[in-house]
């Protein structure tokens, strides 16, 4: 009888097992980055602001002005999720932003005239990218503490053309 229970026991265990492996997978699935939980609740693998500053390819302020819905996203990507082209209209950047509008891969930020601080990173098919569960991207609202870090540090804005 102990057999039959300690059998069943290592049965129950390795069940276990499987399912937070699977479920790991599936969260990971859907937001593949790893590093340090922030106050809202995503991972950033950078510190504060100014170290995904540093990181990022383009740091902006941005106003979404047109969403198009990809119907086949370009490979690399699609297997991001990466489903939308989202252009801005750019109030102000820090870094990587030259004009006054930029358009951008996502699989968030689709809100219409919705203002975020941009967190941008370069893709293997060098396009710009947003990872919102991966980076400090936010809403403008939200950013204050980042801004305020910005300011802090005296960054200087970029002249937009």
């Amino acid at each position: 009888m102990t057999s039959e229970n300690n059998m069943r026991k290592i049965i129950v265990a390795i069940l276990f097992v499987i399912v937070v492996i699977l479920g790991v997978n599936e969260i990971s699935a859907q937001c593949r980055c790893a590093g340090i939980k922030r106050e809202d609740g995503n991972v950033s693998r950078y510190v504060d602001a100014y170290d995904e500053l540093e990181n990022s390819k383009a740091v902006f302020i941005g106003e979404v002005s047109k969403v198009k819905k990809q119907s086949k996203p370009s490979k690399g990507n699609n297997s991001l999720g990466l489903n939308y082209e989202v252009t801005f209209k750019v109030e102000k950047a820090w870094k990587g932003i030259q004009g006054s509008s930029i358009t951008i891969h996502s699989e968030c930020l689709k809100e219409m005239g919705e203002k975020y601080l941009i967190y941008a990173k370069l893709s293997d098919k060098n396009t710009l990218q947003i990872r919102c569960c991966c980076t400090r991207t936010k809403r403008l609202v939200d950013a204050e503490t980042d801004l305020k870090l910005f300011t802090e540090r005296k960054l200087n804005f970029i002249e937009l053309k």
